[in-house]
C-alpha cells in the first residue's frame, strides 16, 4: 500500500509542477500533491512500525 501511495504522491507532484501558472486548478493540483506526500509517508512509518512490533 505504501508504495501506491508514493507512486500516486510522485505522479501528483509532477502533474502539479507541470501546470502552467494561471491555469485553473492549479491550486488544488499542488494542495493534492502535498496529502499525497504526506499520506504516503504517514503510511510508510506506519507500515514500519507494524513490522518492529510483529
Amino acid at each position: 500500500m505504501p508504495a501506491a501511495l508514493f507512486a500516486y504522491a510522485g505522479i501528483a507532484a509532477v502533474v502539479a509542477a507541470s501546470t502552467p501558472k494561471g491555469a485553473h486548478g492549479r491550486i488544488s493540483a499542488i494542495f493534492g500533491a502535498e496529502i499525497a506526500i504526506v499520506l504516503a509517508l504517514a503510511a510508510r512509518s506506519r507500515s514500519g512500525s507494524r513490522a518492529a512490533v510483529t
